[in-house]
């Protein structure tokens, strides 16, 4: 891969962070104004309770005060929780939409060489090279002896095969699903910090 090839895929890599960290400081935002709300609500209702006149049912009350504030938390967390995963599929059909159109890209042809040179040092015997239709013309050029089968539909990338049948995927629909837990992890880790 050339020089301007990995500069090329950084910038891309570069360019769809800055769209995760958008989409993520939106949801921040939201998040933020939502916990917000509902510990205003929780508040004034514990406000409210406090103001009531206090009688011989005052453990009854507190009992009730501890129900509704406890309450309010799990609806807190809960609602925390969906916004959280609203956003992070708000993000992945973000990075979706920009993974579908990379072919759009300059940069493609150094992207797919990358990932069919990464799929044939994980399998230097392979003598397939799975590819979309639309790659086709592209993987001939590159794919050094491989036979080449359009066949399959994908954003970007290769399957190679051995005739022993083993097998590498590296499109990008896989990348992206092997990253997905980690990018789960990672946005809720800096949620977490966010909204403490």
């Amino acid at each position: 891969m050339s020089e301007q090839a990995g500069h090329d895929i950084a910038a891309l890599l570069a360019a769809l962070e800055a769209d995760a960290d958008e989409e993520l400081s939106r949801v921040r935002r939201e998040t933020r104004r939502q916990a917000r709300a509902l510990l205003d609500l929780a508040r004034a209702e514990a406000v409210r309770l406090e103001r009531e006149p206090v009688d011989a049912q005052e453990g009854a009350l507190q009992a009730e005060v501890a129900r509704r504030l406890a309450a309010a938390r799990l609806e807190g967390d809960r609602t925390r929780g969906e916004a959280f995963e609203e956003g992070v599929q708000e993000a992945l059909v973000v990075l979706r939409v920009r993974l579908a159109s990379i072919r759009d890209d300059v940069a493609y042809p150094w992207i797919f060489g990358a990932l069919l040179h990464e799929a044939r040092e994980a399998l230097p015997a392979a003598t397939r090279a799975r590819v979309d239709a639309r790659d086709e013309e592209l993987a001939r050029r590159l794919a050094d002896g491989l036979a080449v089968e359009p066949v399959l539909e994908v954003w970007g990338g290769v399957v190679l095969e051995s005739d022993d049948g083993r097998r590498v995927v590296n499109t990008l629909e896989q990348r992206l699903a092997n990253v997905e837990p980690a990018l789960r992890g990672e946005l809720a880790r800096v949620a977490e910090r966010v909204l403490r």
